[in-house]
């Protein structure tokens, strides 16, 4: 009896599969798709069309951007009527293959149909990209309207008069500012190239540059040191251990006490602190790095790291403490943060990248540098929104009169 139930439910299982077994009809052909349009815009084009055949279940685009390159393709849905097609590296008129799919994997005849996107993106951008020569460097401005992820290469020639990459910044911002700092001074020959998110490079730039001198000043040698006056940040007002001659000690690391931090509580922002340079110097920069780690967790534009400040210059500041006439405003900044990110995200590769870097904040004015003994770092707020502030290092940077 046992056997003959078990004869009875495989008989079933077998009939079952047999009997819902999904058979895909075969199809002969299938009507291409019709009524084609193409817009061309910068770097793609749009194409709509019209697919007939109630038998078709997608449309398959195939187009190779990259001459004698690997072609692409895209499936589009029956329901949808368009296809944008992108990653052109330059203007031109270009081949598109369109099929009407069936679900058994019948094709079309192919439709071709041509476009002419027309100037990509990078290559926009780099039409924009103006330099400013600063001490020990350059500024490299450029607008970019679409906010599109792009790379930035910079290269200077060899003796063999091939260019050679130097440094690279990849950006999403729709305003980009680019320091490219630790350059000699005199006439130097540049190259710039943009690549975009398909890595199409444009042609590379060549550009005159004249970069100025510029030497960081050397604690080691008696350089700077904290200048107390009634209105600033008191030792109390910090944690212990983490006072203000970390952020001259030369340690970048940004964990642990080689970091400055003031605590969480009283004063409220804004606060601010003195330097005393011990000399007169033509200021060009000061370089701040953030406190980039904390138990093992990304801090880069988070929490007490600063996000908006401003330094002042004077060469005989009033004892009282007072911002009065004695200290002149040499530059309001705020950090950036580059991935775009909310300060309660860990940062991502391009925050630590240029976190970890430090960040130039130029007080250079009309190609002119302030002469100023005495510095005072003014902070009106952090990434968290609390009272807290902490950096791992602050450098300055210029040349004694």
């Amino acid at each position: 009896m046992r056997l003959l139930i078990i004869y009875f439910v495989l008989g079933l299982s077998l009939y079952s599969c047999t009997k819902y077994k999904i058979q895909i009809p075969e199809v002969a052909d299938i009507t291409v798709p019709s009524d084609v349009s193409v817009e061309n815009s910068s770097g793609k084009s749009t194409i709509s069309y019209t697919v007939t055949d109630t038998r078709a279940a997608y449309v398959l685009v195939e187009y190779m951007p990259v001459e004698d390159g690997p072609t692409r393709s895209i499936t589009v849905p029956r329901s949808e009527n368009s296809v944008t097609i992108e990653g052109f590296p330059v203007a031109g008129e270009y081949e598109v293959k369109l099929y009407a799919v069936a679900e058994s994997g019948t094709r079309s005849a192919p439709l071709k149909v041509g476009v002419n996107p027309t100037t990509p993106h990078h290559i926009l951008v780099l039409q924009t990209v103006e330099t400013e020569d600063i001490f020990g460097g350059i500024i490299v401005r450029a607008t970019n309207e679409l906010s599109e992820p792009l790379v930035f290469d910079f290269f200077f020639k060899s003796s063999s008069e091939e260019w050679i990459k130097v440094d690279s910044y990849t950006v999403n911002t729709e305003e980009i500012e680019y320091t490219l700092s630790g350059l000699g001074a005199g006439v130097q020959e540049l190259g710039i190239s943009i690549r975009d998110r398909w890595q199409n490079a444009s042609d590379t730039v060549s550009m005159a540059i004249q970069p100025l001198i510029e030497a960081k000043i050397n604690v080691s040698q008696g350089g700077y040191v904290h200048y107390s006056l009634p209105t600033d940040l008191a030792t109390d007002n910090l944690l212990a251990g983490w006072g203000f001659d970390r952020l001259f000690d030369g340690y970048i690391v940004g964990t642990g006490i080689t970091v400055f931090s003031k605590t969480n509580t009283a004063p409220a922002f804004p606060v601010h602190f003195s330097v005393d340079l011990k000399d007169t110097y033509a200021l060009t920069k000061v370089k701040v790095f953030q406190r980039t780690a904390a138990n093992g967790n990304g801090e880069a534009y988070r929490w007490s790291n600063p996000k908006k400040f401003r330094v002042w210059g004077s060469n005989d500041p009033n004892t009282n403490g007072s911002f009065d006439e004695s200290w002149t405003m040499l530059g309001d900044f705020e950090f950036i943060r580059p991935s775009g990110l909310p300060h309660t995200t860990v940062p991502n590769a391009l925050d630590n990248e240029k976190a970890n870097a430090g960040e130039d904040f130029q007080l250079v004015s009309g190609g002119t540098a302030p002469s100023f003994r005495y510095l005072r770092f003014q902070f009106l707020e952090n990434w968290g929104g609390t009272n807290g502030l902490h950096m791992a290092e602050i450098e300055i940077y210029g040349t004694k009169k």
